[in-house]
């Protein structure tokens, strides 16, 4: 249905002192998602990423003796298929002509603030749904899981086995388990955390964890902040609205959270001329995910 002059009455007249209406200045910089996920660009319908893992260690070789043969594995394959989301707003002529407050009802901008939440909403998602066995990755289980695969056998976790709150503890047990995390090849290869990804309701706690070089703790007042020496960036999730206790670690493990653009937002205007109506549209395609669950350590509190 069109917006017509009866939906905005009041704007038909120079009379308000005010309009209240969302805020879409700068909303791209708003969104907390390009903070934690990997994002890029694909050219194609669909992508695929696989796991390949090398040999490991070498083995000793005695004088004489022929080289053991190494062997190369392949893991799980995560496909990667964007999906198309849109929207748009239709408005009478008279309307149009007939608004005094074109700021009030802003169409272009209105349609770029719900891609860009959309786009904020859906990757908040990933995290919302991190223990949800509803939700698996390519090696078909959960985001945050003690039972990822390993290429050659094995499994290794990138969850707290007992979860804790928010504090110095946690994270020295959360830098321990990112330092011992294995490689496709089972190997350790230690891994360092970068950020740290929260909702809204831990924004108070973790700013006063991380902003003092001496331990916030009672008790511990003159002990080094582990917290404050990890250097981590703090991330609001804001849209991360099924929790206000857990949180997570991003490490610098490559392509962990993936958050992919088949086609950026496009916007366009058109005219239906058998109705006189203006037409505001947007379209976009993209998808989330992740291919490397070591890119995330979850403490699921």
């Amino acid at each position: 249905m069109a917006l017509t002059t009866s939906e905005i009455f009041r704007l038909l007249k120079p009379t308000l002192r005010e309009v209240l209406t969302d805020k879409t200045d700068n909303i791209q910089r708003n969104v907390a998602f390009t903070k934690f996920m990997n994002v890029k660009d694909i050219d194609d319908a669909y992508v695929d990423d696989t796991e390949i893992a090398g040999p490991g260690l070498v083995a000793r070789k005695p004088e004489g003796t022929e080289i053991a043969l190494g062997q190369v594995k392949a893991g799980f394959q995560k496909r990667y298929t964007p999906e198309t989301f849109a929207l748009k707003l239709t408005v009478t002529k008279e309307a149009q002509e007939d608004n005094k407050y074109t700021e009030a009802v802003p169409f272009a901008r209105f349609m770029k603030k719900s891609m860009w939440t959309t786009a904020d909403v859906e990757s908040a998602l990933v995290l919302a749904r991190a223990e949800n066995t509803a939700y698996p990755g390519g090696d078909a289980v959960p985001l945050a899981s003690a039972s990822h695969t390993l290429p050659h056998g094995g499994t290794f976790s990138n969850t707290m086995a007992t979860p804790m709150s928010p504090s110095n503890a946690a994270l020295a047990i959360a830098r321990a388990a990112l330092t011992r995390m294995p490689d496709l090849n089972g190997i350790i290869s230690p891994l360092m955390a970068k950020k740290v990804v929260f909702p809204v309701a831990q924004e108070s706690l973790w700013d006063v964890l991380l902003g003092s070089a001496k331990s916030p703790e009672a008790g511990q007042f003159n002990a080094l902040n582990i917290a404050y020496k990890m250097n981590l960036e703090p991330v609001r999730v804001h849209h991360w609205v099924n929790t206000d206790t857990n949180w997570a670690l991003i490490s610098d493990a490559d392509n962990g959270l993936n958050f992919m653009w088949r086609i950026r937002p496009q916007e366009r205007t058109w005219m239906d001329n058998d109705n006189d109506i203006v037409k505001f549209a947007i379209r976009a395609r993209f998808t989330t995910g992740w291919t490397n669950a070591r890119g995330i350590f979850f403490v699921g509190v």
